[in-house]
């Protein structure tokens, strides 16, 4: 008899636990987001995911028989969302894959059953997806509202919707009106262009040209205590720019071998025609070294969101050895001494300056 007893009130027990829990379901408003016929046509890019940015996980509210209660996707904000998306807009699939991360997303409802309005504050960005990493392309916030006397049924989803439309829409006006975005290359590749005129009227920078030899007067630094009989500055300049060419990055890039008089110079008593002759092949030497690195990066395949680091890798690499060239050429001659090396030299470097171009 006690035993049930017992029996009883366990049953009654799990009874009410299921009663809670059949409760507390009950009491979240499950969002129904259907296909919509938005009629937006993606070109040049397609919808791969959403994915959910935000701290607080929250949804926001719904108000449903003058109560508000939480509001729950049917499966998740990314999945929900991203089919909603997909089925209501026509993207290109060939195109570049982008992603919607959504930073805020809050539902509210303010005032009574009888006249309430319904609103949704959400943040988002847009990332171009690239070797694994996200790149931003565009913030966008979208603030829809719907104002109601009494109920009305799919009040949460029409906004939810509508928020939805307006980043696609405005993502495809704003890639429309901006189609050399960088963010959207599929390429990119090294433009060598020439320097302008106006490089070759500075004081105190030569730049190399076959037609330029140094003179002991394009010495003009300060002589400090040091064993050799002169030095020449010469070093690699370098500027760069961008710009869209038909999904192409293009990079414009400016570089040349150049010698700085101020930080050259020569020791007065030592002034002599087979020492300024090897000043020259140092000078001739970085012009050769910089023909190398400016083939390198004509050749190079580059990524159009990283061609910044290879483009400075190629440069630190070509500078390292450049300066090593110029120690042995130091080395093997004896600073111009061994003119028999300081020949060998010559001619070596020569006959590469001389060499036909590939490009």
């Amino acid at each position: 008899m006690i035993s049930f007893r017992f029996s009883i009130k366990i049953t009654l027990f799990f009874l009410f636990l299921n009663l809670i829990s059949v409760q507390t379901k009950a009491a979240d408003y499950i969002l129904n987001l259907k296909p919509q016929d938005w009629k937006l046509q993606a070109k040049g890019f397609y919808l791969k995911s959403v994915v959910d940015e935000r701290n607080e996980k929250t949804n926001g509210v719904a108000m449903v028989s003058g109560a508000k209660i939480p509001v729950k996707f049917k499966n998740s904000l990314e999945n929900d969302l991203a089919d909603l998306i997909r089925s209501s807009t026509s993207f290109d699939s060939t195109g570049i894959p982008l992603v919607l991360g959504i930073q805020l997303f809050a539902l509210q409802e303010k005032g009574t059953m009888s006249r309430h309005t319904a609103s949704l504050l959400v943040k988002a960005h847009f990332y171009r997806e690239h070797n694994g990493k996200l790149y931003e392309i565009v913030e966008l916030e979208s603030k829809p509202a719907l104002e109601m006397s009494g109920p009305v049924p799919l009040a949460q989803e029409t906004i939810i919707q509508n928020a939805m439309k307006d980043f696609i829409s405005n993502l495809i006006q704003m890639l429309k009106e901006s189609p050399n975005m960088s963010q959207m290359a599929t390429a990119a590749k090294v433009i060598i262009d020439p320097l302008p005129n106006s490089y070759f009227n500075k004081r105190d920078t030569l730049y190399w040209n076959p037609k330029l030899r140094l003179k002991w007067s394009d010495f003009k630094g300060p002589i400090p205590e040091s064993p050799f009989s002169a030095e020449s500055s010469c070093v690699f300049t370098y500027t760069a720019s961008t710009n869209m060419n038909n999904s192409t990055l293009e990079i414009h890039v400016q570089i040349a071998a150049c010698f700085n008089t101020y930080n050259s110079w020569v020791k007065p008593e030592l002034k002599r025609d087979t020492l300024l002759m090897h000043e020259q092949l140092h000078f001739d030497i970085c012009e050769n070294e910089i023909r190398k690195l400016k083939k390198t990066l004509s050749e190079a395949s580059l990524d159009p969101f990283d061609f910044d680091v290879q483009i400075r890798s190629a440069f630190n690499e070509a500078w390292t050895k450049y300066k090593d060239i110029q120690h042995l050429y130091d080395e093997e001659t004896q600073h111009g001494i061994v003119l028999d090396k300081q020949s060998e030299w010559m001619n070596r470097i020569a006959l590469e300056l001389n060499a036909p171009s590939e490009n």
